[in-house]
């Protein structure tokens, strides 16, 4: 079993022609019209502009941000997502808002939706590590092994010492038939592993796992 880690003209005919002779005493206030629609065209547009600039606030983002993470990591769901989906209001483009909506809907039981998320903050960050593990782990679940190596080997290129995505990455190897590798690899992660445990034996109580 896979180690889990789940923490956007054409020409005028003959009757445009004979429009246009008849229309051609009018042409002077046309003219005259032609800017101030293109005035009316100006005004619409950046006043548009400012209300999305005046929606993006990513220091308000910030804050419900923290306050969705505590509700995550406090168990409350629901509140979270919600916290993150009013993130998304204030910036489209918090990786971690999106991340976090995504690891919710793995959790819960829909990869599709966490798999759009995932692909989504790698087209904002193509190396957060966090989203290459978790994809790879809905890709190799939906037997696409070939990519989720591939995803693994770009979150351990990221994150070499991640004892987790090289598991994993052993076991698709040998799965996938190449046994030495494979092997090489799950030798390396118990490695990461030990030191990782020895590091905490250091540091004490309360050292990171």
């Amino acid at each position: 079993m896979p180690r889990r880690r789940y923490a956007a003209a054409s020409a005028p005919g003959p009757r445009e022609r004979r429009r246009a002779r008849t229309a051609r005493r009018r042409t002077p206030a046309v003219v005259l019209l032609l800017p101030l629609l293109l005035l009316v065209v100006v005004a619409v547009v950046a006043g548009r502009g400012f209300r999305r600039d005046q929606e993006a606030d990513p220091s308000k983002a910030l804050k419900i941000l923290y306050s969705g993470l505590q509700s995550h990591t406090s168990g409350r769901v629901k509140e979270a997502a919600a916290d993150y989906r009013r993130v998304l209001k204030f910036d489209q483009e918090n990786k971690y808002a999106i991340y976090n909506l995504g690891v919710i809907d793995q959790t819960s039981g829909h990869p599709v939706a966490a798999e759009l998320k995932y692909r989504k903050v790698l087209l904002l960050d193509a190396n957060y590590e966090p989203a290459l593990y978790n994809l790879a782990i809905i890709r190799a679940d939906n037997g696409d092994s070939a990519e989720a190596i591939s995803l693994y080997r770009k979150a351990l290129d990221v994150q070499p010492g991640d004892a987790g995505a090289r598991r994993n990455l052993g076991l698709l190897l040998k799965r996938m038939g190449d046994t030495v590798q494979g092997d090489a690899e799950l030798a390396k992660a118990g490695a990461a592993t030990s030191a990782m445990a020895g590091l905490a034996q250091v540091l004490g109580p309360g050292s990171p796992p």
